[in-house]
């Protein structure tokens, strides 16, 4: 069972042996990890390392769908979490890089003012002691709503995917959102109307094997643009495609993922 103590404001937040971290690992012994942190560097991560030096930007990983026993992907397929990238790269080789994000998660679920309250604090921080704009992503892979605390910081930039319709009914100027493309009937028409709105969607795509280099100019009857090169999604031209290529640690999961309607083959 999972356990959650305070000491001097700081949370220790006990996992047990055998609690799954991700699709790829059980926690191996029963571990108890301070959070001193809720945002990480930039380029402390493989995606947001790519974003240059316009912006110093920070991003915060919590557990993705149901993984912490909570839902924090409202909007999934089964398609999607089953090729969520916090299933790749290092993190399909380390256990440790997943307990991190297990214990902020059951913070944010069980202890979700201190949370806030802690996001914001650090958010105020990195403010005050940055000498370039900040360009932060609240959802690494997760898709939870912090507006509040986006409406807290104006003068930093925010940025995140989702699948979740609604959230483009009232967008922050300071809050940067891109649609996820799942592939289902529902999501292409909503593909489609925000594409004409002038907002942007996003879409893995595969090639014959793992090693796709070149994408469509087009989808959708929209351009495509290289959403690889960069996670900084600030800045990209409106009504595009951003262009993702199918991540897998393995050929065989790589054949699996694309055979459903969240990957595009080309």
């Amino acid at each position: 069972m999972t356990k959650i103590v305070f000491k001097d404001n700081v949370p220790h937040v006990t996992i047990p042996k055998g609690f799954t971290l991700s699709n790829k690992f059980k926690l191996s012994k029963t571990r108890t990890i301070p959070v001193v942190n809720l945002l990480q560097q930039g380029a402390t991560n493989t995606k947001l390392a790519k974003n240059g030096t316009e912006y110093r930007t920070f991003g915060m990983s919590l557990a993705p769908h149901k993984l912490s026993g909570y839902n924090t992907c409202a909007g999934s397929t089964a398609e999607c979490r089953a090729a969520c990238l916090d299933g790749s790269g290092m993190r399909a080789v380390w256990e440790s890089i997943h307990i991190g994000k297990i214990a902020r998660t059951l913070l944010y679920f069980q202890h979700r003012q201190w949370f806030l309250n802690r996001l914001d604090r650090e958010i105020d921080n990195k403010e005050r002691n940055n000498d370039i704009k900040l360009a932060i992503r609240l959802n690494v892979v997760t898709d939870l709503n912090f507006l509040s605390v986006i409406n807290n910081h104006p003068l930093s930039s925010f940025y995140d995917y989702t699948k979740i319709m609604k959230r483009f009914k009232s967008i922050p100027d300071n809050y940067h959102l891109t649609f996820s493309y799942t592939g289902n009937t529902k999501n292409i028409a909503d593909c489609r109307t925000l594409l004409k709105s002038g907002h942007n969607i996003a879409v893995v795509f595969a090639g014959a094997t793992r090693k796709l280099t070149v994408l469509p100019k087009t989808f959708l009857g929209h351009p495509v643009i290289n959403g690889d090169e960069s996670d900084l999604r600030i800045n990209d031209p409106a009504g595009s495609v951003v262009g993702l290529v199918l991540k897998a640690d393995t050929t065989a999961h790589y054949n699996e993922y694309k055979q459903g309607r969240f990957v595009v083959t080309v």
